[in-house]
């Protein structure tokens, strides 16, 4: 079995040794846009699967950098799978995760 803890290292001891590695490449790390959230990016997105939609799924996750957020998730058939669609952070002055989305103007 490999892993942290065959090598005696706990919890604690991996987050410190993740946080002092944060601090000497953190400022090579490339932060992502929040990906749009509007239906009609959402049904592009959804549109470049390779198979046809039949259901998205919204699966809640969570860590301790990011807090909750939820994974809205394409259910494909014919190929059969699943494809990302977007993930969702309550974003500072922006609704909560759980607010409707709104159809944009066309």
């Amino acid at each position: 079995m490999g892993g942290t803890a065959s090598a005696g290292l706990g919890l604690c001891e991996a987050e410190q040794v993740v946080h002092a590695r944060y601090e000497v490449f953190g400022e090579r790390v490339q932060h992502t846009h929040p990906a749009p959230l509007d239906i009609s990016s959402l049904a592009a997105r959804a549109a470049a699967h390779p198979g046809q939609v039949v259901a998205v799924e919204a699966l809640w996750d969570g860590d301790t950098g990011h807090n909750w957020f939820v994974l809205l998730v394409a259910i494909l058939d014919n190929p059969s799978g699943e494809g990302p669609l977007a993930t969702v952070h309550h974003r500072p002055g922006g609704p909560p995760p759980g607010t409707a989305a709104v159809p944009t103007a066309a």
